[in-house]
């Protein structure tokens, strides 16, 4: 494996699994790296109108197109400077790229970047807590009825689509439970990643 390319470690489960705790946890005890994360390029790409819709009717994942994204992919891996296009931040080539990457390498135009996978099997009940920590906590003034709304729209309609995860589930190098406070998690991470990488070395690549 050529060291002056960047080998990217992509991180996905459902929303809440604590993807982009693990993210950061993992690109500070590798040192030696930079994040890259889905929702920061949003505004710049095109996804599904209606996420429950997409998924009773295709689950076609080329349905999320992310041109930009995988561009910065690609060149971080080929080691070009570039400009984020999403951030507007300088970003260079480095040993690791930490992938905040929810929909796994079933997103082929991104996924293809992948060398290593993690996927974070957090229960869907602790993953819905999180999001309404997350989403709710850091508001002044928080609407009930706002909250009983996304849990009245988990309830009757996009519980389906939080639980059906084994095709993201089965592409990943790694599955580890999500539960596991975030300390404990990079010690069973970093030694997977490191052992992945070095057997990959060993084998002539």
């Amino acid at each position: 494996m050529n060291p002056n390319i960047s080998t990217v470690i992509g991180i996905c489960g459902i929303s809440g699994s604590g993807k982009t705790t693990l993210a950061n946890a993992i690109a500070l005890a590798l040192q030696d790296s930079c994040i890259i994360f889905w929702d920061d390029f949003e505004s710049i790409s095109e996804y599904p109108p209606n996420y429950i819709e997409w998924y009773r009717n295709s689950k076609d994942y080329a349905a999320w197109k992310t041109p930009a994204l995988a561009q910065t992919l690609e060149s971080l891996k080929t080691g070009k400077t570039i400009i984020c296009p999403a951030t507007n931040k300088v970003l260079k080539p480095t040993r690791w790229v930490i992938y905040d990457a929810p929909l796994g390498r079933n997103h082929v135009e991104t996924g293809e970047h992948i060398d290593y996978l993690i996927f974070l099997d957090t229960p869907p009940d602790i993953a819905l807590a999180r999001r309404l920590k997350r989403d709710y906590l850091s508001k002044d003034i928080i609407e009930k009825n706002e909250v009983v709304k996304e849990l009245d729209i988990y309830i009757n309609l996009s519980r389906p689509l939080f639980l059906d995860i084994m095709s993201l589930k089965s592409e990943a190098n790694l599955v580890i439970n999500g539960e596991i406070p975030i300390a404990e998690l990079v010690k069973k991470v970093i030694p997977s990643i490191e052992q992945h990488f070095s057997d990959y070395q060993h084998k002539g690549f």
